[in-house]
């Protein structure tokens, strides 16, 4: 960070952290958002919803959980 003109501080670390554990979030997200069983993105289309609103309304909330605990859909 010294290449940014803030040196050694709280602020430098925390910067390098951030983007040193950005990779292992995106993927984590990235394989939760797969889990998620395609029965309940289909139930959810055969009922009306858009796309976006499968995706807000069932996929996301199903996917929550795996992306906070970095663990699989059962």
């Amino acid at each position: 960070m010294i290449y940014l003109g803030i040196g050694y501080s709280l602020i430098a670390g925390w910067a390098t952290l951030s983007m040193m554990i950005l990779p292992v979030i995106i993927r984590t997200t990235e394989e939760s958002i797969r889990a998620v069983p395609n029965e309940l993105r289909e139930a959810s289309r055969a009922m009306g919803a858009t796309k976006w609103q499968t995706t807000y309304r069932v996929v996301f909330p199903a996917a929550i959980g795996g992306t906070i605990t970095g663990q699989s859909f059962p």
